[in-house]
């Protein structure tokens, strides 16, 4: 695979793990006016072989690297309405083994402002999660950059429901619009060059399930992205999931720990990233309505 492949693919990773961080907060359950949650965490992601357009796993000649520190900050706004903000501090090295070369750049990675409107929300739980994700100010063109530069805009209808005395799940299904230059929807490069055609749609879904065990939470977690059409050379098909475990200290504090890794895909990286983080929050949410909830029982 070439170099510049590569760095695409690695991009591509950090830009899908930046919303896999927030996949499993970002649920159907939302809180009241005056409710917060907080959540700070600190991960790290390698990635050295890739699934090429047939969906094989190939090695390639590079190490893409990732260290992160990740906050996510999530108030009750109006009575169905809240909003959620996302902003991390990323360190990134690549690697060519071919040349020996090794680069790194760290800074302010993609920032993530988000809505959610909530149908419903009782023991079971319905909502319209919408979701705008851009650079914070990066350079797209350093290598390695620290996102793959390009702008994010998605959509989805999310659904929970208790599963019995001690567990739950939530899922949801959308759309995402992925683009460099917005309203450039051009699959003609020699016409309209690089800009016009660095977009694509996907469908997107996810899915958790977890369980209690006393005061630990332990969780499942799927996370895909498929595509639609794109102006780019190459379609993408994105598959992240992993295990979480979450110790709930009291109503307020959360201690949490867990991964994310590639089963399957094509032209992406396979990403193994581990991270752990602490969340402080206020809520009257129970333990059977999400990562949100508090320590009481329903």
């Amino acid at each position: 695979m070439s170099l510049r492949r590569s760095l695409f693919a690695a991009l591509s990773a950090a830009s899908l793990l930046s919303v896999a961080a927030t996949a499993a907060v970002a649920g159907p359950w939302s809180l009241a006016p005056g409710e917060y949650y907080t959540e700070l965490r600190g991960g790290f992601h390698s990635a050295s072989s890739y699934y090429n357009d047939d969906g094989d796993r190939v090695l390639t000649n590079t190490l893409s690297e990732s260290r992160s520190l990740r906050s996510y900050t999530e108030l009750g706004w109006k009575k169905s309405l809240s909003v959620q903000m996302t902003l991390p501090a990323v360190s990134r090295t690549f690697r060519n083994s071919n040349t020996g070369a090794t680069q790194s750049n760290a800074g302010l990675g993609d920032f993530g402002f988000g809505l959610r409107w909530a149908l419903q929300n009782g023991a079971s739980a319905t909502a319209v999660q919408f979701a705008w994700q851009a650079p914070a100010g990066y350079n797209r063109e350093i290598t390695p950059a620290l996102g793959d530069g390009n702008q994010k805009l998605s959509a989805a209808l999310a659904i929970g429901r208790p599963a019995g005395k001690n567990a739950f799940w939530q899922a949801s299904a959308g759309y995402l619009y992925d683009f460099r230059s917005a309203g450039a929807r051009s699959k003609d490069l020699a016409a309209d060059g690089d800009a016009a055609i660095d977009w694509a749609d996907h469908f997107t879904a996810d899915a958790t399930v977890g369980v209690w065990m006393g005061n630990l939470l332990v969780a499942g977690q799927w996370l895909g992205e498929f595509p639609s059409q794109t102006g780019r050379a190459t379609e993408t098909t994105w598959m992240l999931a992993g295990p979480r475990l979450t110790y709930r200290v009291d109503d307020r504090i959360d201690a949490f720990a867990g991964s994310w890794h590639t089963p399957t895909g094509k032209n992406v990286m396979h990403v193994d990233e581990f991270y752990a983080g602490v969340t402080w929050k206020a809520t009257k949410l129970n333990r059977l309505q999400g990562f949100l909830g508090s320590a009481k029982r329903p």
